[in-house]
C-alpha cells in the first residue's frame, strides 16, 4: 500500500518544472551575437546577461514603442536577478538594449547607478558603435 501511495504521489508530479531556469523569450535576429558583443564591452562580471523580453507596448500618444509597467511607460527596465524588458524600436542601437545590459552588468558587480552618474555610461555609446561596425544595428 505504501508503494502505491508513493507511485500515486509521483505520478502527479508531471508538472514539476525542475530547477528554476531563466525564462526564454522570442529572439530578435542576431540577438545572441549582439548580446555577446555588448557584454564584452562592459567590465568583466561573473553574472550572465539577462534574458530579454522585447516589448512593443503603445504608451499614450507616444509614437515610439515602449515598455508599459505598473501604469508607466519606459524605454526599458532591468529587474535584478531576473530579466530585461526592452522596447523594440526597430534596431538594437535605437532601442535601450545596450543601456539595459549595462544595468545588468552593474548589478552583477554588486552595485547600481540608477541616476546614470558614472562615467561608465559612456560605454553604452561605445557598445552601440561596435554593433553598427559589425552590421548589427
Amino acid at each position: 500500500m505504501r508503494t502505491f501511495i508513493v507511485l500515486l504521489f509521483l505520478s502527479g508530479c508531471g508538472n514539476y518544472p525542475g530547477p528554476l531556469e531563466a525564462p526564454t523569450y522570442e529572439q530578435k535576429p542576431r540577438q545572441a551575437e549582439a548580446v555577446a558583443l555588448v557584454w564584452g564591452v562592459y567590465p568583466m562580471v561573473q553574472a550572465s546577461p539577462p534574458p530579454i523580453e522585447w516589448r512593443e507596448d503603445r504608451c499614450g500618444d507616444k509614437t515610439k514603442a515602449g515598455v508599459r509597467y505598473r501604469g508607466e511607460c519606459y524605454s526599458g527596465l532591468y529587474f535584478p536577478g531576473g530579466r530585461a524588458m526592452i522596447a523594440w524600436r526597430g534596431s538594437y542601437t535605437v532601442s535601450a538594449f545596450a543601456h539595459e545590459l549595462l544595468h545588468a552588468n552593474q548589478w552583477g558587480r554588486g552595485w547600481e547607478d540608477p541616476n546614470h552618474l558614472s562615467t561608465e555610461w559612456g560605454l553604452v555609446q561605445e557598445a552601440n558603435e561596435l554593433l553598427v561596425m559589425m552590421g548589427i544595428e
